[in-house]
Order: C-alpha cells, then sequence, then structure tokens
C-alpha cells in the first residue's frame, strides 16, 4: 500500500494497521488542533478475519470470496472484522486518553451505507428490520448508526431525528469555531441536536444512485425508479412494507416534480456520463417550474 506517495509493503492484517498508524498520529500531534479521519477497508469484500489467509486474485473486482461461502463461515468472519474495527476505537480512545486529548476531542462514530444484500442473506439482522441493502434507497441501504462522542460536553441520549454525513461537514466546522458561509453546504450543522438535545429543523432530503431515486419530507418517503413510484409513510411503517402511493396520488406527483428540480440543479441541467436518474428522459424535467 502508500505511505505518502512511496509504495510499500508491510505485513499485518489492514484494519490492525490503521488502526496503529492512526493511534501513532494522534500521539505525534503534540499540542496541535488535528483533524483524523479513519475510514476502514472493514467490513467489506474480501471477507477475511485477522487471521484469515490473504485472498489474492489478479484483475480489477475479482475478489469476492463470500458467494459459496456457508453462512456460519460468513457470520464468523463478519463478527470478527466488526471486532477487528471495535479495537481500534477502544486503542484510539486510550491514547486520547493518554495524551491529555480527550477533552478536547469530539469523536463521530459512522458507517457509509447498509449491509449489503449477501450480508442480510447470509448474516441475518444485518440491516434489521429494515427493507433493502446497500445500493438500494430503502432504508435498508441508507439508514446507518452515528455515534457523537465529546467528553462532558454531550450528555448520553438517543436522538431518533433524520441526519445525513453531509452534515458532519458543518457541524465540524462550528464545533471548531470556523465561520463559513451556511447557504454553500448542502448539510446543516447538528450541533444544536447533538449537544443541546434540540430537534433538527425539517427539511426535505434527496437520495439517488443508479436507476433509483429517493425523497423524504416530513413523514412520507417516496422511492422512484424507472418501474415504479411507491410512497411510504416511514414513522408509522419504518418498514416500507405499504406503498400508499394509491392513496396520496396528489403527493406523489408533487415529490416527483421535487425530485426532479433537486437532480436538475445538482446536475446543473447535464447528463452525467452513465449516471442519470433513471439514465432516460424524464418527461416531468421538460416542465418549467415557476
Amino acid at each position: 500500500w502508500w505511505h505518502d506517495r512511496k509504495m510499500s509493503e508491510e505485513s499485518g492484517y489492514a484494519t490492525t494497521l490503521l488502526n496503529e498508524y492512526a493511534a501513532e498520529f494522534i500521539a505525534e500531534s503534540d499540542e496541535r488542533p488535528f483533524f483524523l479521519y479513519v475510514p476502514h477497508a472493514a467490513i467489506h469484500v474480501p471477507m477475511q478475519g485477522p487471521t484469515d489467509p490473504p485472498v489474492r486474485t489478479e484483475g480489477k473486482y475479482r475478489y469476492r470470496n463470500d458467494v459459496t461461502m456457508s453462512a456460519h463461515e460468513y457470520a464468523r468472519r463478519y463478527r470478527e472484522m466488526v471486532a477487528s474495527i471495535d479495537e481500534g476505537v477502544g486503542m484510539l480512545l486510550d491514547k486520547l486518553e493518554k495524551t491529555g486529548k480527550m477533552d478536547n476531542t469530539i469523536i463521530i462514530f459512522i458507517s457509509d451505507n447498509g449491509a449489503e444484500q449477501i450480508a442480510a442473506d447470509k448474516y441475518p439482522g444485518a440491516n434489521g428490520i429494515y427493507r433493502g441493502a446497500k445500493g438500494s434507497l430503502y432504508e435498508g441501504g441508507i439508514r446507518v448508526p452515528a455515534i457523537f462522542y465529546w467528553k462532558d460536553r454531550i450528555r448520553p441520549s438517543v436522538n431518533d431525528d433524520f441526519m445525513m454525513s453531509m452534515d458532519l461537514f458543518p457541524t465540524i466546522l462550528e464545533v471548531c469555531g470556523i465561520r463559513y458561509d451556511h447557504g454553500a453546504t448542502d448539510g446543516k450543522t447538528l450541533v444544536e441536536a447533538i449537544i443541546k438535545g434540540k430537534s433538527m429543523p425539517e427539511r426535505k432530503m434527496f437520495w439517488a444512485n443508479k436507476g433509483i431515486c429517493a425523497m423524504k419530507d416530513s413523514n412520507f418517503k417516496c422511492v422512484w425508479t424507472k418501474n415504479q413510484v411507491e410512497l411510504f409513510d416511514i414513522s408509522a411503517d419504518p418498514e416500507e412494507k405499504h406503498d400508499l402511493g394509491k392513496e396520496y396520488p396528489g403527493k406523489v406527483k408533487s415529490m416527483q416534480k421535487s425530485i426532479v428540480r433537486w437532480w436538475n440543479e445538482v446536475t446543473k441541467g447535464n447528463r452525467l456520463e452513465g449516471y442519470s436518474i433513471f439514465d432516460l428522459e424524464i418527461p416531468l424535467s421538460k416542465q418549467k417550474e415557476k
């Protein structure tokens, strides 16, 4: 792997090595403020625990080793990969304490997406009660856990408000006392919610992946694919079992229009190569909204 711009070889389990380098970074920061981002490859294919033999194959993305793996073996490796991340969290907390930096450090632990479908199938409960998996825009694909810790600043609590990973940027800026143009970021600061326990203001949320787009507006969530449009009340139906589209056709149409406006805004009206909403023209996009 790479050390700065130099390719080097190093023996060990990647997750453990990253944990060790992160702890070393904290120790070497002295009294200087620092930002440390630790994006682990775990949990991800190839499924390998710390003592499993490495997967060595040629070619890009040819390293899946879980397709024929038994559910029992998959679960064992899954657990060991989780444990290696957990050990790293403990290592970093310990280093913060020993270097006297804990009191002035905010720690954010967050997942990037739900477990993929093979994980949900082989390791029951991977996405809990939620429908879908990684790559989908149902809750099983986009609803993830997040933990914020700041010693003596954040009181133990559970917050059920909807937040997005893009909210981390303005949150970190505000915590650090850095001034920024609030209108220039898509995210919203979470400081009021995580430190002061206040509810997040209502806002419309949007997601897009190849062939799928979704929107949340209050309790309503619209999931729009090439072949269908679904509407859910995710407050009453978090498992997204009951499509309310026929009961609220006006709401569906309104949310579709909002999605198209959002899509045209973020793409500046351009068709992205290989990445349009459905790789098709959308009639609604031709409607001019006042």
